[in-house]
């Protein structure tokens, strides 16, 4: 029991004295499984063999079996398919709305290689470079170029957003998570066109819901509306 409890119990309480919790996922706990296992079959043997009327009834560990195959076949398309953040999704949206002189902004700079690796602009070497901007007093300025459709469009990551980027009078689409987007629906005259979920992250390993919002600005058409979701 020593070699299955102690790697995983060390782990546990390290990230819990520390309040780390992004460290503990399922895949931890995969060298318990066996024995997991074990006791499922020691506790149904057991149940077959103190209630032989039962036993004659139905095979529970046959059942158990049964079950157990089972759900992991409803389960698998689900893990296969299903994606952290649905960038994809939010990409493919783009490409179908993006107009000559369109801007975009990522709150995240995490989503800036996502974004271009959908848009088919693959890195020269193994990572993208992205270029900034460093102006004395302000935030640093990151942007990344890229070509689509003969094309080109800019994807900006700054702490500070946005009205640098609409000055020029230019569409600026902004894609922001959750607790961003709230702001920016309450504040400013930005219409959200496009909602991708991913409630479904929200467990004890991702505290937060990390479902994404696109919003458009768009200084020449007032009378444009956006999709009306609650945003909670």
């Amino acid at each position: 029991m020593t070699i299955f409890v102690l790697p995983i119990g060390s782990l546990y309480a390290f990230c819990k004295l520390f309040n780390i919790t992004h460290f503990i996922t399922s895949r931890y706990f995969l060298n318990f499984f066996p024995v997991f296992l074990l006791i499922i079959y020691l506790a149904l043997d057991g149940i077959e063999i103190n209630f032989e009327k039962l036993r004659k009834l139905m095979r529970l560990k046959l059942l158990f079996v049964i079950l157990f195959v089972v759900s992991n076949l409803i389960i698998l398309p689900f893990y296969y398919r299903s994606e952290k953040q649905d960038i994809k999704g939010l990409v493919t949206y783009l490409k179908l709305n993006l107009q000559e002189g369109d801007k975009i902004f990522c709150s995240n700079i995490g989503h800036m290689p996502v974004m271009l690796h959908y848009f088919g602009t693959y890195p020269q070497q193994r990572l993208y470079g992205i270029s900034f901007l460093k102006v004395p007093g302000e935030e640093i300025h990151y942007r990344h170029s890229f070509t689509y459709r003969n094309k080109i469009f800019t994807i900006y990551h700054s702490k500070i957003c946005c009205n640098q980027y609409i000055a020029d009078g230019n569409r600026l689409w902004v894609v922001v998570e959750k607790n961003n987007a709230k702001k920016l629906r309450q504040n400013t005259p930005f219409l959200l066109k496009g909602y991708f979920d991913g409630s479904f992250l929200n467990f004890n390993r991702f505290p937060y819901d990390a479902s994404i919002y696109l919003f458009l600005w768009d200084p020449k058409s007032t009378e444009e509306k956006g999709i009306d979701i609650p945003i909670e």
